[in-house]
């Protein structure tokens, strides 16, 4: 594409006066706020995962799964909050 020559463009439609742009600087600003704050909790409950021990405590079914062998205990650690992660991120 080739842009527009100087005079086809209509010069008043690009200008955007400070009221609009403050507005929209604080309309962004919240947005990505409110996706940080919303995006960080599900990240650190999936990151949480990764401690068995406090996991076991809350959910006590889990004891006889980690306790059976210290590989399944170590793969349960190291893979599935990566995993659970990189789903959540999909």
């Amino acid at each position: 594409y080739s842009a527009p020559e100087s005079r086809e463009v209509y010069w008043p439609n690009l200008t955007v006066g400070p009221a609009e742009l403050a507005v929209r600087a604080n309309t962004a600003t919240a947005f990505v706020a409110a996706l940080t704050i919303f995006w960080a909790i599900p990240t650190a409950f999936i990151a949480s995962l990764g401690n068995l021990t406090k996991l076991e405590d809350s959910l006590p079914f889990l004891e006889p799964i980690t306790n059976a062998d210290a590989s399944i205990r170590a793969l349960l650690q190291g893979l599935l909050p990566t995993i659970v992660l990189a789903v959540w991120m999909s």
